[in-house]
């Protein structure tokens, strides 16, 4: 798989950095306190970790939307390498800055917001947190803003992918070759990891419609009518009834159309394979709507139509991805 220029012509590497501070703190006096009332023969068997912003309102909302601009980062790239960074094609650089952008103009809107906080957060420190309270946990007015720089921060980054031989000029000669083989297999690896990603998320996307688009059996309803029916009765509530036909989501053909357009973006390599699964997909997609989909008349029918398509390109693709070592 020496893909090494083409990739470094259509692609760059993106890296992104969030640093939030969550409030976690371990109490050296609560934990000796735990340690000793429980006879520990070691004063490190138990620890007592506080939440010294458990009274902020903002700071849980901040920490939930980090992970979440992470997983639309994750979704818009492929894995390159365990050093964070993630390969992006040229084709998504543009979607990808103004989706990240938006979402670091958010966070810094937050952060402000939480940094307006703080003053507020220490004066009522102590009726939280009770003997836990120590006033030296939180910074002073004049320490606020260093204190913000220095535990919240948002970096995006794209560098080049590298080339192969790039980085060898004065390594003598008799170890360059040596060096541009370890390059290359490093490569080759990283390639392989995205190329795993891609066909992931397509088996992905292919099992979660299978799934949705199957209707359940009359044992699966009888046994899952017997589960509600117990819960039910439990709770001292009425029973509903369990239809065979699953629930479909507005989003589940939008979603699915949406993978599609990107794996077209990500198929760096131009796998002919790929992407003629892909194009099997997406005309499957075209070719229904959700509405029909869930018509109380004739959408049996064609969830039944379409899982069987959905099916014959799965049971493809599984036979390729079967091939990767997960």
């Amino acid at each position: 798989m020496n893909s090494n220029i083409s990739i470094a012509s259509c692609a760059r590497l993106c890296e992104l950095s969030i640093s939030v501070s969550t409030g976690s703190k371990q109490d050296r006096d609560a934990t000796s306190k735990v340690n000793v009332d429980n006879n520990t023969s070691q004063d490190n068997v138990a620890r007592v970790t506080k939440n010294i912003f458990a009274h902020s309102e903002i700071l849980p909302e901040i920490v939930k939307f980090a992970a979440q601009v992470r997983q639309e980062h994750s979704k818009l790239s492929l894995p390159w390498n365990d050093a964070g960074q993630r390969l992006i094609p040229n084709a998504m650089i543009q979607r990808h800055m103004e989706t990240i952008g938006q979402y670091r103009d958010e966070f810094e809107s937050m952060v402000q917001e939480f940094q307006d906080e703080l003053p507020l957060l220490r004066e009522h420190a102590e009726v939280c947190l009770g003997d836990l309270y120590d006033p030296m946990d939180y910074p002073s007015d004049d320490q606020i803003q260093s204190f913000i720089k220095s535990k919240f921060s948002f970096n995006l980054e794209y560098p080049p992918v590298p080339e192969a031989g790039g980085f060898l000029n004065g390594v003598l000669d008799d170890v360059k070759e040596d060096l541009n083989v370890m390059h290359q297999k490093g490569f080759d690896k990283k390639l392989q990891s995205a190329t795993e990603d891609m066909w992931n998320r397509l088996a992905g996307c292919l099992q979660r419609l299978s799934t949705q688009l199957t209707d359940l059996t009359d044992e699966e309803v009888d046994a899952k009518q017997r589960e509600v029916d117990e819960k039910a009765k439990a709770k001292g509530k009425k029973s509903r009834t369990v239809p065979a036909s699953k629930r479909i989501h507005e989003t589940l053909l939008p979603s699915a159309l949406e993978i599609c357009d990107a794996l077209k973006a990500f198929n760096l390599t131009q796998d002919p394979v790929l992407e003629k699964k892909r194009r099997e997909l997406k005309a499957i997609i075209d070719s229904y709507d959700v509405d029909t989909l869930k018509d109380k008349t004739d959408g049996a029918y064609y969830r039944h139509e379409m899982v069987e398509k959905v099916n014959e390109v799965k049971k493809s693709v599984d036979d390729i991805t079967s091939k990767f070592s997960f």
